[in-house]
């Protein structure tokens, strides 16, 4: 048996993953790299923009409290209740609480307003549940001198240390000059802050805080979370000239990135600042990369499995072949399988079952021919005790018949020995026509003058078609088959008729022969069961009727093949005619496989 490192599956399986998997696990490793690389800057690049989205959130909200105070410029009740001396009028204070509650129901988160008139002195406080009116003692002006440093004359400022509420405080100038009007206050609960950054942040995985130019956080999404030490990466923050920016940092516990991003609408440098750890940044990228794993590995999976299959596929058939070739080697001419597929191996796979079968029919058709030879020498030699004794007995039997003018018996005794002659004759397999017709013309000689009147026989046969070499003892069986299952069973004188000629057809000359009589005929069953039996294998063993014209067809066929005709018919009014269509030349064939290479017949 083949070593099987060395088979065509083996070679095959290797071939193809050697084409599936090397490429697999460098397209893994590479895609791993790739990905966790553009993911990372992706999931980055995500953060920066949405810091970026958050940054221009706040500013319109601050923008929206700075217009709170600007709308006291556009006011002309206001800026005349500003230029007003010290008065306790109900007017001046029915005015400022109009103006005021302007203000707190603009916003739910406005806990507290408060406005201070610098040339009245008053200050005017507005509460959701408070209304008061007190005159200020003291220098007022403590808390707005940020206020007044700023161009905008407006600033933003944390309320309490915890970061829950936050004021903007805004100073009033007679415009264009430069005095003071008075000073607007409004404290801002610090949770609309926290809604406007809650989507910039994830809660455990990244910080965000929105500072002061001073450190103080304003928000801080984490109460809990340590964020770095302020000194040095604020420095850096104050130090860059971008509005925004990242880099990579790393102190005490932490290492990641550090996102800032600067607002523009206070003109004080409030800061937005966004902690992303490393293992927060690149969670996404190994997600993906482990998804990306999971469906590579599953393809590679898929690819083997289909590497597999595909070559026990085309080896299967491969497999089937050789182990039929030696079982063939052995001996044993049949194939076990259907049909090895549709591609070009299933059709090798169909040549090679047809060319057995070929093989086999002539195997058999010789085998058969060369039986039927030696049983038909075997039967003769068993029926004569000497033949040349017999014959020479048959010509002094003959002769003296002669000599006594008996001309009859002398006529008897010659067509018997001609047929004798005929019949031992073993060295012809096929004989001229002419011969086969004087042999069968020497039979009905000898049943004319048993049967006398009540046979008559007619025989037309072209005298050019004498040299046509056909099949020895081809007509004969025939004729005999008439007397021994048709004469008998009729009730009226038997008649037999032979013609001979040669036709034109289409794959070239043919040589008719038929032979009519007008006994009983032969019923379908019994035409059938002939039929089968010619086509049926010679080691399928079965009893049927008609043993003479079995064997003739079967020898006409080892003969011709497939290119002669048999045909068995019964006559429109009775009667029985076997029509025989023989091709020119006969088919060759190896005497080798029955007598053996070198070996003579005997």
């Amino acid at each position: 048996m083949a070593d099987i490192r060395f088979s065509i599956r083996s070679k095959l399986i290797a071939l193809l993953l050697l084409a599936t998997v090397v490429p697999f696990g460098v397209a893994i490793v590479f895609n791993y790299q790739l990905t966790s690389r553009s993911v990372a800057e992706q999931t980055l690049q995500e953060n920066i923009n949405l810091l970026s989205e958050g940054h221009r959130n706040i500013d319109a909200y601050l923008k929206r409290i700075d217009q709170l105070g600007l709308s006291l410029y556009t006011n002309a009740a206001a800026n005349n209740l500003f230029r007003r001396e010290m008065s306790r009028d109900d007017t001046l204070s029915a005015g400022v609480k109009d103006i005021l509650l302007t203000v707190i129901r603009s916003s739910p988160n406005i806990q507290r307003v408060e406005l201070y008139m610098r040339r009245s002195g008053l200050t005017f406080v507005l509460t959701p549940s408070l209304w008061r009116q007190y005159t200020q003692e003291g220098d007022a002006e403590d808390g707005y001198a940020r206020a007044l440093e700023n161009p905008y004359r407006g600033h933003f400022a944390l309320e309490r240390p915890e970061g829950r509420q936050f004021t903007y405080r805004r100073a009033f100038v007679d415009i264009p000059g430069d005095d003071v009007l008075g000073y607007l206050t409004i404290t801002i609960d610090a949770k609309e802050i926290g809604e406007l950054v809650r989507d910039l942040y994830v809660p455990g995985k990244s910080e965000f805080l929105l500072l002061n130019p001073e450190g103080e956080a304003l928000f801080r999404s984490s109460d809990t979370g340590e964020m770095p030490s302020s000194a040095d990466w604020l420095d850096r923050i104050r130090r860059e000239d971008r509005p925004s920016g990242h880099w990579s940092w790393e102190e005490g516990g932490f290492r990641g990135i550090m996102v800032y991003n600067r607002l523009q609408q206070t003109n004080e440098g409030w800061l937005l600042v966004k902690q992303i750890p490393y293992d927060t940044l690149n969670r996404n990228a190994r997600e993906i990369v482990k998804m990306n794993l999971w469906i590579g590995g599953l393809a590679l999976v898929l690819a083997v499995a289909a590497t597999l299959l595909v070559s026990f596929k085309i080896t299967r058939p491969l497999q089937v072949l050789v182990r039929n070739i030696r079982s063939i080697k052995k001996g044993h001419m049949q194939v076990d399988f259907d049909r090895l597929g549709n591609d070009e191996i299933g059709i090798v796979g169909d040549q090679f079952k047809s060319m057995v079968e070929t093989i086999r029919s002539l195997m058999i058709k010789e085998y058969n021919l060369e039986i039927q030879n030696k049983t038909q020498q075997l039967n003769t030699l068993q029926a004569q005790l000497n033949p040349h004794f017999l014959n020479n007995a048959l010509q002094s039997t003959a002769a003296l018949a002669y000599e006594n003018e008996d001309f009859e018996v002398y006529r008897l005794i010659r067509s018997l020995s001609k047929m004798m002659r005929y019949s031992m004759d073993f060295e012809e397999e096929s004989v001229p026509l002419v011969k086969e017709i004087e042999h069968v013309q020497a039979y009905l000689e000898l049943q004319k003058h048993r049967f006398e009147e009540r046979l008559s026989v007619e025989i037309e046969a072209d005298r050019h078609n004498d040299g046509w070499f056909v099949p020895k003892m081809t007509i004969q069986p025939l004729v005999e088959n008439y007397f021994k299952h048709a004469f008998d069973r009729q009730s009226g004188n038997g008649r037999l008729a032979i013609r001979v000629e040669k036709v034109e057809a289409a794959e070239g000359p043919r040589l008719r022969i038929v032979v009519e009589d007008n006994g009983p005929g032969m019923d379908e069953a019994e035409m059938a069961s002939v039929t089968q039996a010619v086509h049926r294998p010679p080691d399928q063993h079965e009893s049927y009727g008609k043993v003479g014209l079995v064997n003739l067809f079967r020898r006409i066929r080892l003969y011709y093949g497939d290119s002669a005709e048999t045909k068995m018919e019964n006559g429109e009014g009775g009667g029985f005619r076997v029509t025989l269509l023989l091709p020119e030349r006969m088919e060759e064939r190896d005497s080798s496989l029955l007598f053996g290479i070198g070996e003579e017949r005997t």
